[in-house]
């Protein structure tokens, strides 16, 4: 919506849970790119010296990491690459010529799976060096993406088609162990909070009581991440074209009881008719199928009405910055006014630079 080159490619939008806010200038992605160039140099070149990082196959039941014994499998010719079986893949090892490989010659030599480790490496590291950011971002380069998403919207620039946005009861609340990349963490709480303007802070921690508690934190961090900056879309956008938002709070009763409710994610159970996969059948066996997949089929309605006609019936009304009447799709849909508005207010003061 705020590339220039896409102008007239599409006629209406739809975001879910969109990280509206995640796109970075050319300085701090150099940064990121030059870290993951040495970091994917390290894996190639002196495998042993580098932590493994596990990752999740295609089935989930496999993680596959570069072992520290395999660098004595490295070969002693220069010029003669050892391909070594990991788990299954096939990693490709070389030893480091002289001079050194250059960073596009390092990037078309390395294997899927080395790349795919440096990249999570990379990933995990960033929300403790920078706070609140996610490294594998677009970049605003002046060209293809001119401007921040936010500011093309601010200023009107963004196109001007119909918009369908929204996010989930509980985004952040997902995100744990190797996902652990929102600012939900006590330090990086913190340095969100040493950024933000003094007289903000305890109207942010009244927001969300316990902070930094897990709960309230999880919910800190989705928030961030997704929820405010979605809302600030819709108010921007909703002054030059019409604008949906919805919140999908709608989750079976196990996702209740883990403590995960309606997280990142997990409409598209629902929507797209998801519910006998491996994980929409677990997720439903305690209670709370046919809720959850009617709700899915209200979307449906809803998204492909959109999609066709470019309007919605009387019962989703439109959003504007006076009411924000927001659709809550839960096991029975209805409209809210600024859902959570001492939130967004709290927001507006913490982050003026939004």
């Amino acid at each position: 919506m705020t590339t220039p080159a896409a102008h007239g490619l599409f006629a209406r939008a739809i975001a879910q849970s969109p990280p509206a806010d995640a796109a970075y200038s050319p300085e701090q992605t150099a940064a990121w790119a030059a870290e993951f160039v040495e970091e994917l140099r390290a894996r190639i070149f002196s495998p042993g010296t580098a932590e493994p990082v596990p990752v999740p196959t295609s089935t989930g039941g496999v993680r596959l990491g570069v072992l520290s014994l395999l660098k004595n499998a490295l070969p002693r010719s220069a010029a003669t690459p050892a391909a070594i079986g990991v788990a299954g893949p096939v990693v490709t090892l070389f030893a480091d010529p002289e001079p050194r490989l250059s960073p596009a010659e390092l990037l078309s030599t390395a294997s899927a799976t080395n790349l795919t480790l440096a990249a999570l490496a990379l990933q995990v590291r960033t929300p403790d060096s920078t706070p609140g950011t996610f490294c594998l971002a677009p970049v605003v380069d002046g060209d293809f993406l001119p401007e921040r998403p936010l500011d093309a919207f601010r200023a009107g620039r963004a196109h001007r088609v119909p918009l369908i946005i929204g996010t989930n009861d509980r985004e952040g609340s997902i995100f744990r162990g190797r996902a652990d990349v929102l600012p939900r963490s006590p330090g990086r709480i913190r340095a969100l909070f040493q950024q933000a303007p003094t007289a903000s802070r305890d109207p942010m921690r009244a927001a969300y009581p316990g902070l930094p508690m897990t709960r309230a934190a999880a919910d800190f961090g989705g928030d961030y991440a997704f929820w405010y900056p979605t809302v600030t879309v819709a108010d921007r956008h909703a002054r030059h074209a019409r604008v949906h938002v919805y919140r999908f709070d709608n989750a079976p009763r196990l996702v209740h009881l883990l403590g995960i409710d309606a997280t990142h994610g997990i409409e598209m159970y629902a929507l797209f008719s998801l519910e006998n996969t491996r994980f929409a059948r677990t997720m439903t066996s305690l209670g709370g199928r046919e809720p959850f997949t009617d709700a899915g089929e209200r979307m449906r309605r809803h998204w492909l009405r959109f999609v066709c006609t470019g309007v919605l019936d009387d019962s989703w009304p439109a959003y504007d910055e006076r009411d924000r009447l927001t659709l809550i799709i839960d096991d029975v849909d209805r409209v809210e006014s600024d859902p959570r508005g001492e939130r967004r207010r709290a927001w507006q003061a913490f982050r003026p630079a939004l």
